[in-house]
């Protein structure tokens, strides 16, 4: 699994902020569950997200963009979820200014219902689900903290 294809750093100068992005198509689930090399990669780009945001923008937070084009459940492993989350809000406390999750496919809720008790309060309400309208030949974003708002496809 190349590392570098699911995770991409870079700086929103029109939002002052640090977005790190993930891609979750192209994660590939393991068949042993071990994702310590992928956990330390993901560590050590939020550390890079962090410092830039200090030196740029004074401050730590960030903004995590999650696109989960071409993204299938057999793609899921919620055990590295389980890990994943508790690492990071104990190793990065108030580092998320917002998280905006896009191209959510319909098994998503599923997922979501099943990590979402290990994600603290506070963080599940920065969370928020891109509704995509669309009106004629146009197509409108909204965003909405409720995942129940939103008609997946």
């Amino acid at each position: 699994m190349d590392f570098s294809q699911i995770i991409n750093i870079q700086k929103n100068e029109n939002n002052k902020c640090v977005v790190f992005s993930i891609f979750a198509g192209y994660f590939t689930k393991r068949k042993n569950g071990d994702y310590d090399d992928f956990i330390e990669y993901i560590d050590k780009a939020m550390n890079t997200c962090v410092t830039t945001s200090e030196k740029l923008y004074n401050t730590r937070e960030i903004v995590l963009y999650v696109d989960l084009k071409k993204t299938y459940i057999k793609n899921m492993d919620t055990g590295m979820f389980k890990k994943l989350i508790p690492f990071f809000e104990d190793k990065y406390p108030d580092c998320i200014n917002k998280i905006v999750i896009t191209n959510i496919p319909g098994f998503f809720k599923i997922c979501y219902n099943i990590v979402k008790v290990f994600i603290h309060k506070d963080t599940r309400k920065k969370i928020f689900f891109e509704k995509k309208i669309k009106q004629g030949d146009d197509t409108s974003v909204t965003f909405s903290n409720n995942l129940e708002d939103l008609e997946l496809l």
